[in-house]
């Protein structure tokens, strides 16, 4: 019925955000979005969960590079919307060419073609070793 306190939990466990934590699982944020690259590519990857490739749409602002990810699941059971965002720079990626997308298991992937630009960057940058 009530949870007892020992005496010195209260003021040893507390701080002025402690308030909060019971609004933290309740607005808990799980962006489910994950970055890479390989020699050619770099690749996004949204996690969609029971969603069907047709109701996906990804929208591309190709002047700011903001990425727009949007889903509603049209289950009679599960009526979760999705909804990601991200930005990329322009400049890193090939406009010329459309990025590949597929749809594999609840996994969206969105593969941007890198530029001569960025191809060309890599190669100059070097690599750091933390010893």
């Amino acid at each position: 019925m009530f949870e007892l306190a020992r005496k010195g939990d209260f003021l040893d466990n507390w701080s002025p955000l402690s308030i909060y934590k019971k609004f933290d699982d309740i607005f808990k944020y799980n962006s489910n979005i994950y970055f890479s690259e390989d020699e050619y590519y770099s690749i996004v990857e949204c996690d969609l969960p029971g969603i069907d490739k047709e109701h996906i749409k990804v929208t591309l602002d190709e002047e700011r590079g903001h990425v727009v990810v949007e889903a509603d699941n049209k289950s009679e059971y599960n009526k979760r919307k999705y909804r990601y965002t991200f930005s990329i720079n322009p400049e890193d990626i090939d406009m010329t060419t459309d990025p590949y997308l597929s749809l594999d298991k609840g996994v969206l992937t969105i593969k941007f073609k890198k530029s001569e630009y960025t191809k060309t960057r890599n190669k100059k940058e070097k690599i750091l070793r933390v010893e």
